[in-house]
């Protein structure tokens, strides 16, 4: 029988009201990672990525569902790493992110979408 501990890691980019964090558990294959900052992190959107063989490619790709929860733009941050957590790793993979800034000025979406995606760089040459 082969065991597999979850392993913990953690992650953060940028600074302020931009600043995004992460934490991500690695369970054999399987990942689980939360995205989350800003003045009020919750809960806004989460992905679910699961690889297979596509239907009509017979190809390795991954399947990636998102759920938003309504008035939500959290979305955003959700499916390219379920996506590219899931073709790294064989795995499935559940990302749940909540970043909320008040007012937020585009500038500062921009960066904390820029953050997310240095996040799950980073997060990349560690699973």
């Amino acid at each position: 029988m082969i065991k597999c501990e979850p392993v913990l890691m953690t992650f953060e980019e940028g600074e302020g009201r931009t600043k995004v964090s992460m934490i991500l558990i690695k369970i054999c294959k399987d990942i689980l990672t939360l995205i989350y900052g800003g003045d009020k992190p919750h809960i806004g959107a989460l992905a679910i990525g699961v690889p297979g063989l596509g239907e009509f490619t017979g190809k390795e790709q991954v399947s990636v569902s998102v759920f938003t929860v309504p008035g939500h733009r959290d979305y955003e941050l959700v499916s390219k790493p379920a996506n590219l957590f899931s073709s790294k790793t064989k795995g499935k993979t559940v990302v749940v992110a909540g970043v909320h800034i008040e007012k937020a000025r585009k500038k500062e979406i921009r960066e904390i979408l820029r953050n997310t995606e240095i996040l799950v760089e980073k997060a990349c040459k560690h699973i």
